[in-house]
């Protein structure tokens, strides 16, 4: 049955691809690892996570959706976060730009205002980062296992009022 035998050779496919992607993706780390004496990606990455929220590295741009972001914008947190991914300490090097615009939820109105344009970017960045799998509560506190009472502990205050605000922002943009 031919069938069968293109079934068989997709999955084929997806585990070769699979393997020769995080081959490809360990070798593109230790690459940009050695950037600029090791230290290029450690300095440029934080810094193009938070030029990306503030409007420096991308203009904030108009859209039509309350909470739209568009494809730029987009594509642009996601390779901010792969790099940050590639550089070894994601979190460390995103939860600063995150925070930045979520400090405090802008309030909404009719025209979008700076802090409306950060905080949507740093949900953006929020989101690609834990798509990544490249957020954790290092760099903000630990995320720790109770033993005793087999639960996982509250996380790190400072954690817990930026996803709360995250999530107000959300609420907000959808009920305008």
């Amino acid at each position: 049955d031919a069938s069968f035998l293109s079934e068989g050779s997709s999955r084929f496919e997806t585990t070769e691809s699979k393997n020769s992607e995080s081959l490809a993706r360990s070798a593109l780390c230790a690459w940009v690892r050695k950037l600029g004496d090791g230290k290029w990606s450690t300095n440029a990455a934080p810094a193009l996570a938070t030029a990306f929220v503030s409007g420096q590295l991308l203009p904030f741009v108009e859209t039509e959706l309350s909470l739209g972001v568009d494809k730029a914008e987009r594509e642009m947190a996601m390779s901010i976060c792969t790099l940050c991914s590639l550089e070894g300490n994601p979190s460390e090097l995103l939860w600063p730009a995150i925070h930045k615009g979520l400090q405090s939820i802008p309030s909404v109105s009719c025209t979008k205002t700076p802090a409306i344009y950060r905080a949507t970017r740093s949900v953006t960045l929020l989101e690609f980062g834990c798509l990544e799998g490249a957020l954790s509560g290092i760099g903000n506190g630990e995320l720790v296992y109770d033993e005793n009472n087999r639960t996982l502990m509250p996380p790190p205050q400072s954690i817990e009022a930026m996803l709360s605000n995250a999530v107000q922002f959300l609420m907000l943009q959808l009920m305008s």
